[in-house]
This record gives C-alpha cells, structure tokens and sequence, in this order.
C-alpha cells in the first residue's frame, strides 16, 4: 500500500522539529508493511492556517489517487476544527483513501477504524444537513421579518423598460438603451401584459 506520512510543528524553532511524529508514523507503516511514498512536513505553520503547503500537497496526492493511505500522529496535526476533520475525512472514505492517527488509535485499516468511519461519515452528513437548515431559516427569516429581497440586485429600471415598451420602443431598442439583454426586456414587459390579463 502506497502511503504518505504528514508531520506539522507549528513554529519554526530548531527546538520543535517534525522527528518525534516521523519517528512513530515510519514505526507504525513498517508495522503494517505499507510502503512510504511521500515524506510530507508542514514546518513553522500552526493548524488554523489553511494556506499550509505540505497539507495542499496531500490533498492533491489523494485526490489524483498517488497514494493509498495517509498516516498523521494525531488529528490536531492536520484538522483545524471539527468541520474541517469531518469534510475531509469524508473526502478520504470518498477517494478510497486508509487513514491513520496513530496516537490517537485510529485506523481505517482496522474494523474498529472503519466503524469509527462510519460514525463520523453520519456527523459529518448530520453537520451539512444542520448547516443547510439553518441557512434556509435565515435566508426565510430575512425575506419575511425583515422584507429585504433576496438574489442580485438589479441594474436596470424596470419602470423605465415599461415606459419605454408603452412608447412601442422595440425590445433591441429597449436593450440598447438600458444596457440589458433582449431577454431580460422580453421578460418584463411580458409579465406586466400577464400581470394585466389576470
């Protein structure tokens, strides 16, 4: 099994060095039998930074299928927040990918690990279900209670585009003159006609 190690110390010190992890995660694979094909170490980055160059090289790793497994020593040394650990992780169980924390006794590998999977796949959809929710009771409650419009604001006068199609204006005329598209003009003026016929 292909695998890539990641190892983070969040300063830049000669006294906080990446050894120790490296150490227990080549332990562990050797354990296993896997195979280390990527050496990976976030050096001088702590773990609310998302803009961490050996993390974005992980990722991509998994995501063009280099690599078979990843082996971190603790989640705290890849995931800044639980969002973070529950959308990533179910990305790895998506791509097929086996992952270690190995002081952490998680193992994706193990029926254990994979029960562990499976329960935090059900957060993680419990998470996303949650959120969704509760932007549609925001988006509702600023529709109603508060009466503003929801979506783009608009860029032309709609008036005007009525005033202008009463005058017998020509929708490409209309469109010219407002900067809009033709569609837009026929869209208007051709509800006001149905807004007139009910």
């Amino acid at each position: 099994m292909r695998c890539a190690i990641y190892a983070r110390c969040s300063t830049a010190t000669k006294d906080q060095n990446p050894d120790l992890q490296i150490s227990r995660m080549k332990s562990f694979v050797n354990h296993k039998g896997w195979k280390i094909t990527e050496e990976i170490v976030d050096h001088g980055y702590t773990g609310s930074n998302d803009n961490r160059p050996g993390f974005h090289k992980l990722m991509e790793l998994a995501r063009t299928k280099q690599i078979d497994a990843i082996v971190i020593t603790k989640f705290d040394r890849l995931f800044r927040s639980l969002k973070m650990l529950l959308t990533t992780l179910d990305e790895f169980n998506q791509l097929g990918i086996v992952f270690v924390a190995v002081d952490d006794n998680i193992d994706y590998s193990s029926a254990s690990g994979r029960l562990m999977l499976q329960i935090l796949g059900s957060l993680a959809e419990f998470y996303n279900a949650l959120l969704k929710e509760r932007t549609c009771q925001g988006l509702e409650y600023a529709r109603t209670v508060k009466g503003k419009r929801l979506g783009a604001p608009e860029r032309f006068n709609k008036d005007l585009i009525l005033q202008l199609g009463q005058q017998g204006k020509s929708y490409v005329e209309i469109a010219k003159l407002m900067k809009c598209s033709k569609s837009t003009v026929g869209r208007i003026l051709q509800r006001r006609v149905q807004k007139w016929s009910a």
